[in-house]
C-alpha cells in the first residue's frame, strides 16, 4: 500500500457528486472483480455522516495500481464519465501518514429480507410490520448498486473505522473494502 492515484468528481448542475460516485464506484468494483484482486483498497478523503464526498483513493502496490489505472482509461462507461472527473497519476504515499479502515456495514434484516420471510409464511403480517418499523435504519453513506447479477439495486453502507498509526494488512473485497486491512490516511 505505498501507491495511490486518486479520482476526483466534478459534479455540476446536471450531475451531483452522489450521482457520480455511484456511477464511478460501480465501475471501480467491476474493474477490482475483473482483476480478481484483493490488493487494492479504497479511502474517501472526504467522508463524513452526509456522504462519501468528492473523492476516492485507490491504494495498492505500483503494478496492481498501473494496471487498474489503465483499465480505467480503456474502460468505455468511465470513459463517458471522464468529463466529470479527474484522475491523478500514481503516487508515492507520504511517509508520515496514518492509517485507517473502510468496511461495509450491513443492517440485520433488510426490509426485502423481511418481506420475503412474510411470503414465505415464516412471520405473519402483524410480525412483519413489527420488524420493519423496529428495524434500525443505518447512518453512514452508502453507495447505489445494481446486481448484475439479478438486475436487483441495493445500497452498499460504508463505515469509517478508527485512525490508527501502524497499518494493518489484509485482503480487500471487490468493493475495495475491509473488516480489519488498513489503508493510508493523509
Amino acid at each position: 500500500m505505498n501507491f495511490y492515484f486518486e479520482i476526483k468528481l466534478l459534479a455540476n448542475v446536471e450531475l451531483t457528486e452522489r450521482i457520480l460516485m455511484n456511477e464511478a464506484y460501480a465501475q471501480l468494483h467491476t474493474a477490482l472483480a475483473t482483476f480478481k484482486t484483493t490488493k487494492v483498497g479504497f479511502s474517501f478523503p472526504g467522508y463524513s455522516k452526509q456522504g462519501l464526498g468528492a473523492t476516492v483513493r485507490l491504494h495498492s502496490d505500483a503494478e496492481t495500481l498501473s494496471n487498474l489505472f489503465e483499465y480505467i482509461e480503456n474502460n468505455r462507461y468511465l470513459r463517458n464519465l471522464r468529463d466529470y472527473m479527474s484522475i491523478t497519476e500514481c503516487l508515492s504515499v507520504p511517509t508520515d501518514c496514518q492509517y485507517i479502515t473502510f468496511k461495509r456495514k450491513q443492517p440485520s434484516l433488510s426490509s426485502a429480507k423481511i418481506r420475503r420471510l412474510n411470503a414465505r409464511g415464516r412471520i405473519d403480517n402483524k410480525q412483519m410490520q413489527v420488524m420493519l418499523s423496529d428495524q434500525k435504519m443505518l447512518k453512514e453513506p452508502f453507495i447505489r448498486l445494481k446486481s448484475t447479477s439479478t438486475n436487483q439495486r441495493y445500497l452498499l453502507f460504508i463505515q469509517q473505522g478508527k485512525v490508527v498509526e501502524e497499518p494493518i494488512t489484509g485482503d480487500f473485497n471487490t468493493y475495495g473494502l475491509s473488516k480489519n486491512a488498513t489503508v493510508p490516511w493523509f
